[in-house]
């Protein structure tokens, strides 16, 4: 055998140790890249930043009697949801931001002169809890509502 036959060889075996390793380990590998991912900021947290954490929370819980209360119309709590994306609506102050919170995103609502609002969040497979999130006048007022969503 010439020396250009073994060293092809030799470069052939460890090419396809290299391609047999990437592929035995590809689950572990694609992982880790999962937890490396950067996430980008949504609209939410540029316009209201601090609206959701515990210290912008008021210390006493205040009603408000010249705004319209916050409601959530759809979705109807314990629902099963058919589709990976929802439509939360409901109604709120006017003018009001309205952040709407997911397991995996969130939207920002303004509600309309009428009142009402509508945003459009992703789902998970199983349980989702929702968030509807409005600070108005100094009082933060949140609803919650549970989906469920089974993939066909």
């Amino acid at each position: 055998m010439n020396r250009d036959a073994l060293l092809a060889t030799i470069i052939g075996f460890i090419l396809g140790l290299i391609i047999t390793s990437i592929v035995i380990a590809w689950p572990k590998i694609s992982a880790s890249f999962q937890s490396l991912a950067i996430k980008m900021p949504s609209i939410s947290k540029n316009v209201t930043p601090d609206i959701m954490s515990p210290q912008a929370q008021p210390k006493e819980k205040q009603t408000v009697t010249d705004s319209q209360p916050l409601t959530i119309t759809g979705p109807v709590t314990d629902s099963i949801a058919e589709s990976d994306t929802l439509l939360v609506s409901g109604s709120a102050t006017i003018g009001s931001y309205v952040i709407i919170g997911g397991l995996l995103d969130e939207a920002v609502a303004i509600a309309s002169e009428d009142g009402t609002y509508s945003g459009s969040i992703s789902l998970q497979e199983g349980k989702n809890p929702i968030e509807v999130s409005t600070f108005t006048d100094g009082v933060l007022t949140t609803k919650t509502v549970e989906v469920y969503y089974v993939q066909k």
